[in-house]
């Protein structure tokens, strides 16, 4: 009763040649479809969609494998923002930069926990727009290969002043944005030494 042939698994249905694609890609690849496939972004997710087999034959037995249903959760966004210097004088460049980094959201089957899977940059996907405390600085800055945005400025006054990077994949529902803030201390003036010496 053993198998002839074996199984070939496929979604069919609407997005059937896109998901399939997606199924068999690795995390990269899978990035650039979707970033070449913008309307899949319109669709509700978790997106259902069915699977089945074909090419199943066996020599004693008729096997009739009936479809299933599969879940694809939308991606999720994390992003890293750093500052080239976080003590600055009043005057001095200062660059920001926003490293963004697609993951999903997976659950497992056995313990019904949900853990982190892929992590890879978002290399060419998406914008991020830079705020200097609440005020968008410029206009948003696209994402590179590596998965980051920069942004420099000269001009932050003396005292403390909140960044934010604001990613937005711009592939709708699909990758999920976020948004990521640190603070940074501009100085009036660099800290001077002052030698002190003791009469003997």
């Amino acid at each position: 009763g053993s198998l002839v042939s074996q199984p070939t698994f496929a979604v069919t249905g609407p997005d059937a040649s896109l998901i399939n694609a997606l199924i068999s890609a690795g995390p990269a690849e899978a990035l650039q479809l979707i970033k070449a496939n913008p309307a899949f972004g319109g669709a509700a997710f978790p997106l259902a969609v069915t699977f089945g087999a074909t090419n199943v034959t066996s020599k004693n037995y008729d096997i009739t494998i009936l479809p299933g249903t599969l879940a694809i959760p939308a991606a999720k966004s994390v992003t890293f923002l750093t500052a080239s210097n976080t003590g600055a004088v009043r005057g001095d460049s200062v660059t920001f930069t926003a490293a963004t980094q697609i993951y999903v959201d997976v659950q497992d089957a056995g313990t019904q926990q949900t853990r982190a899977f892929g992590f890879i940059p978002a290399s060419t996907v998406g914008t991020v727009q830079f705020k200097v405390d609440g005020v968008d600085a410029g206009t948003p800055k696209a994402v590179n290969a590596a998965g980051e945005a920069n942004f420099t400025s000269s001009s932050l006054s003396t005292g403390t002043h909140t960044i934010t990077a604001v990613f937005s994949s711009g592939l709708g529902k699909a990758i999920g944005g976020n948004t990521q803030t640190l603070q940074i201390d501009t100085l009036n003036a660099a800290p001077t030494a002052t030698n002190l010496s003791t009469p003997e």
